[in-house]
């Protein structure tokens, strides 16, 4: 088995926000509020620097559903090198 220590995974930008789309709009009836989800989504993946993607992840949290900041808690956050662009 061939391990390479330094490798970063950069997983494509496209799947992640319609991954992270799909579950965040799943379940929201308000379309104001699931559009404003999307483009804070989207505005955190295209964040320039570590100060606009904390203003967005701190607007999300203002907006969208605590099931929702769980799941980004859980599945995406803790992984922001492969899908945050100012962090690649």
């Amino acid at each position: 088995m061939i391990v390479f220590p330094d490798v970063v995974v950069v997983i494509c930008e496209f799947q992640t926000l319609l991954q992270a789309l799909r579950r965040a709009t799943k379940d929201i009836p308000d379309k104001s509020v699931k559009e404003e989800t999307r483009k804070t989504l989207q505005d955190l993946a295209y964040a320039k620097d570590e100060e606009t993607f904390e203003e967005n992840l701190s607007k999300l949290g203002g907006i969208a559903p605590t099931d929702i900041m769980k799941y980004m808690e859980e599945n995406w956050l803790h992984n922001c090198q492969a899908w945050v662009r100012y962090q690649r």
